[in-house]
């Protein structure tokens, strides 16, 4: 059964929390210069790209597990703790930048907490936590902005993390590891690895690349269009985030994540043909990526569709095919970028983008569909 209570929880923090985020960066989408913005991008997708490759087991395995009630979740939390303290030490090496270790913690002890959360569903204190976090990303980012100009934005990101801080003893931590655990649970923790590496990969190192290939001002142009998408997705996220947890236990939620589907269509079609009327008034400086911003908008749908095989798929701790797709998606995403992109600028970056999402989809399909029974 649906609990409207749990859902209107996840829904609120993060409807209302994303509309804080979107209204920062709309809002200083309209004072800077896209090439501004594409440097910000492109600090902020460091500890994106570094991320993944520190959280052995993501937010969504914790969520599984801890709605499972695993005793190795205490060791997992203190691998990832420990990842993170070795890539901070390699960060700040490289690119002597505390605000983007900073950055990276908030991520990880974010995503640790809010799996566990989820996972046992506790979401009055998501609720909190999230919008909570998402207030202060609004409330710093500017304050920061007015007071220093761009140079400490992403300084003023991290300190939006502040709030889990207070929220760490949700955290468990085992110091002494139970090997013969870990290894009943090696292989599905392993191919949850590849897929956080490929998924967030997909999701940062093209910035990237867009960055030192093609320049910030196309990055910020580009970063626009993935910004309006983001946002759009809110409807299919926050289902995911209910449904994950009840297929975890057998709850199948099938007229969810009907819905999730249907809105995504009507939201990408409305993006469609309101992007053309809407961007020259409120973003003036961002009308060169309107056509890029159509393309991308109905990138929601096979992100929908990604969601639900996601959830069944990790519920049901065998993620294998998630690792292809998401392999599949990060390929189809770096091919086009390097040729759409290269020869047709923002416009081929955009298409590479929405080829990346719809790959992803179709291999989900066909692979669950046809190679196994799985309850979506």
């Amino acid at each position: 059964m649906v609990k409207i209570k749990s859902i209107f929880s996840i829904g609120i923090a993060d409807v209302i929390g994303n509309l804080a985020t979107t209204f920062f960066w709309i809002y200083l989408l309209t004072l800077i210069h896209p090439e501004e913005y594409g440097e910000i991008v492109f600090l902020i997708s460091i500890a994106g790209t570094v991320s993944p490759f520190i959280m052995i087991s993501t937010m969504n395995v914790l969520s599984v597990f801890s709605a499972k009630k695993y005793d190795i979740v205490g060791n997992l939390n203190f691998l990832i703790l420990i990842g993170l303290g070795i890539a901070s030490i390699v960060i700040y090496i490289i690119f002597m930048r505390v605000d983007i270790i900073c950055l990276l913690f908030g991520y990880t002890i974010s995503s640790i907490i809010i799996g566990k959360l989820l996972g046992v569903q506790n979401h009055k204190l998501y609720l909190k936590l999230v919008l909570l976090q998402k207030i202060l990303t609004l409330v710093l980012g500017l304050s920061f902005f007015y007071i220093e100009g761009i140079e400490n934005i992403v300084f003023a990101i991290s300190l939006s993390y502040l709030p889990f801080i207070f929220a760490i003893n949700n955290i468990n931590i085992n110091f002494r590891l139970n090997i013969v655990a870990i290894k009943e649970k090696l292989s599905f923790l392993a191919q949850n690895y590849l897929i956080t590496i490929f998924g967030r990969l997909s999701g940062q190192i093209d910035k990237l690349v867009v960055g030192s290939i093609l320049g910030n001002e196309v990055l910020g142009l580009y970063m626009f269009g993935e910004q309006i998408n983001l946002v759009s997705q809110i409807v299919s996220q926050v289902i995911f985030k209910y449904t994950l947890a009840n297929d975890s236990i057998g709850i199948n939620n099938k007229f969810l994540k009907k819905i999730s589907v249907l809105t995504s269509v009507l939201i990408a079609v409305l993006g469609f043909f309101l992007a053309p009327v809407l961007i020259p008034i409120i973003f003036p400086n961002y009308i060169d990526a309107i056509l890029s911003v159509q393309i991308i908008i109905f990138s929601i749908i096979p992100a929908a569709i990604i969601h639900i095989y996601t959830s069944t798929i990790l519920a049901n701790e065998n993620a294998k095919f998630l690792i292809i797709s998401n392999g599949l998606g990060l390929f189809a995403l770096l091919t086009g970028i390097l040729t759409l992109g290269v020869t047709y600028g923002l416009v081929g970056i955009a298409l590479s983008y929405f080829i990346s999402y719809a790959t992803q989809a179709i291999a989900l399909i066909i692979l669950v569909n046809k190679k196994s029974n799985l309850n979506l």
